[in-house]
C-alpha cells in the first residue's frame, strides 16, 4: 500500500508541474505564514481583551511544539527511510534531507524548510 500510494502521488507530481512553484514556496515558508497568523490572532486576541482568542492561540503554538517534539521522539525511534532513499525514479520537489520519514513533520506541525531543487 504505502509504495503503489506514493508511486501514484508522485507521478500525479510528474503531471502537475504548473503547481511545483506555489507548493515549493509553501513548503519553504508555511512555517512563517502559521507563526504570522498565530501572532496576528494573539495581538487580536489581546487589543480586543477576547482571553479565548489569546488562549486559543497561545494553546496552538503550545500544541505545534508539543506535536514536534513527539515526532521527533518517534521519528528517532523508528528511523523509518525516506521514501527517495528506498526507490528509484522518484520526482523531487525539493532538496533531500537527511532526517528520517515517519513520522513525516508535515503532518504534525509545520512545513518543510527544505530549498527548492531536484
Amino acid at each position: 500500500m504505502d509504495n503503489s500510494l506514493f508511486r501514484w502521488i508522485n507521478r500525479l507530481a510528474n503531471r502537475t508541474s504548473w503547481a511545483h512553484e506555489f507548493f515549493t514556496s509553501y513548503a519553504k515558508y508555511g512555517i512563517v505564514l502559521f507563526a504570522v497568523l498565530l501572532a496576528a490572532a494573539y495581538l487580536d486576541g489581546r487589543q480586543h481583551d477576547d482571553l479565548r482568542a489569546v488562549a486559543g492561540s497561545v494553546w496552538a503554538a503550545g500544541a505545534a511544539l508539543v506535536a514536534l517534539g513527539i515526532g521527533q521522539l518517534i521519528g528517532g525511534a523508528i528511523g523509518r527511510a525516506r521514501p527517495y532513499e528506498a526507490m528509484t525514479g522518484v520526482h523531487l520537489l525539493v532538496d533531500k534531507t537527511t532526517d528520517f520519514s515517519f513520522p513525516s513533520d508535515h503532518s504534525s506541525y509545520r512545513p518543510s524548510l527544505d530549498s527548492p531543487g531536484g
